[in-house]
């Protein structure tokens, strides 16, 4: 029974090693693929307020571009943005005041949600819950002020020179997790 006991730990044991193994090699390789945006949250490129969109396309998908076509690829990516903007504009205003009609509305089921949440959550999770919805609010209320949300982001993005979201992570603050 010993030996069985012993054989049977030492089993689990292994099984628990190679599972740190194959994890921390899939994690490895997803990293240097490019494909772990989550990895890196304000460092990779692709997303609003990342950088380069060229450099971005260049490193998901292996293209070894040169820094001067990442640049074009880049403007060309900038200039349809602006042009798509410049067709979203006059739908801007009348969607904006729609939406102010029902917002008293969003806003009164959004708390009722919260309120019903927080009721299942421990002390300690309300906490957190409450630093996300903070964050989730403050966003919220930041994308109201500047216009509203854009493609690249409403702010910031390869095209704008300034760096995306506010948040420690690149994108938008969400509270402490």
């Amino acid at each position: 029974m010993i030996a069985s006991r012993s054989r049977a730990m030492t089993l689990l044991g292994l099984a628990f090693v190679l599972g740190l193994i194959v994890g921390g090699g899939v994690i490895v390789q997803t990293v240097r693929s490019g494909n772990a945006g989550w990895a890196w949250r304000g460092h990779s490129g692709g997303r609003p307020g990342s950088g380069s969109y060229g450099a971005s396309l260049d490193r998901k998908l292996h293209l070894n571009l040169e820094p001067a076509k990442q640049d074009s690829i880049t403007a060309i990516a900038c200039r349809g943005l602006a042009a798509m903007d410049s067709l979203r504009t006059p739908l801007r205003q009348p969607i904006d005041s729609l939406f102010q009609t029902i917002r008293p509305v969003v806003e009164l089921r959004r708390a009722q949600a919260r309120t019903e949440i927080r009721s299942l959550l421990t002390p300690p999770q309300r906490e957190r819950y409450d630093s996300m919805n903070r964050a989730d609010d403050e966003q919220r209320k930041k994308m109201r002020d500047q216009g509203g949300s854009s493609l690249n982001g409403g702010g910031g993005g390869p095209c704008s020179g300034s760096p995306g979201g506010s948040g420690p992570r690149g994108g938008f603050d969400r509270g402490s997790r």
